[in-house]
């Protein structure tokens, strides 16, 4: 999504079609890493923390092991961030 938004972005370009392009999926979790900081760095807003913890059933989220590899949702799902009321 984001490769998609930066594209359109620049003058000139009119048409986007990224359907073959190829994008890793996941995420391997390196030291000092949260979830905040990988929604940060992946989606440009440390907010979507709540979409990778639900997208990859995290029981705590707040207990990430270094090397643990977290699947990345990346637009076509159906995914909301949780409510944190």
């Amino acid at each position: 999504y984001l490769v998609e938004q930066a594209l359109r972005d620049i003058p000139g370009i009119k048409h986007v079609d990224l359907q073959n392009l190829e994008v890793e999926r996941s995420y391997k979790v390196r030291k000092g890493d949260s979830l905040w900081v990988i929604a940060r760095r992946i989606y440009g807003s440390g907010q979507a923390w709540t979409v990778l913890s639900q997208y990859n059933d995290l029981s705590d989220p707040g207990k990430l092991r270094i090397g643990q590899d977290l699947s990345l949702p990346l637009g076509d799902e159906q995914i909301v961030p949780v409510d944190m009321q």
